[in-house]
């Protein structure tokens, strides 16, 4: 359980883009190294930014996005930054149970 941050994700190449969409949705990550393959848990809330002036981002990554914050908007808070990762950790069910009481 834990945060994954991409910065400027719309700049990663397709195969890399697909590896992180995999082990967000599947819930593992495969490490294959010397002909060995291990399989990792891996449940993760992604949280990545984008400058849509240095390229869009990719259509289907677009469709797995729940929550979209725009930089040109009011710069948040610290307190309302924690709020929003909270909220967004409430809602996918990522957070542990203490945190989703403290929500409710």
């Amino acid at each position: 359980n834990g945060v994954l941050f991409v910065d400027d994700i719309n700049l990663l190449d397709d195969e890399v883009t697909n590896i992180l969409l995999d082990a967000v949705k599947l819930g593992y990550v495969t490490v294959e190294r010397e002909g060995i393959s291990m399989k990792y848990p891996c449940q993760t809330t992604l949280i990545a930014t984008f400058n849509p002036e240095e390229g869009e981002l990719k259509r289907h990554f677009m469709d797995r996005i729940g929550i979209s914050l725009s930089a040109d908007a009011r710069p948040l808070t610290c307190p309302e930054r924690v709020q929003v990762v909270d909220h967004v950790l409430y809602c996918t069910g990522s957070a542990g149970d203490k945190r989703q009481d403290q929500a409710t």
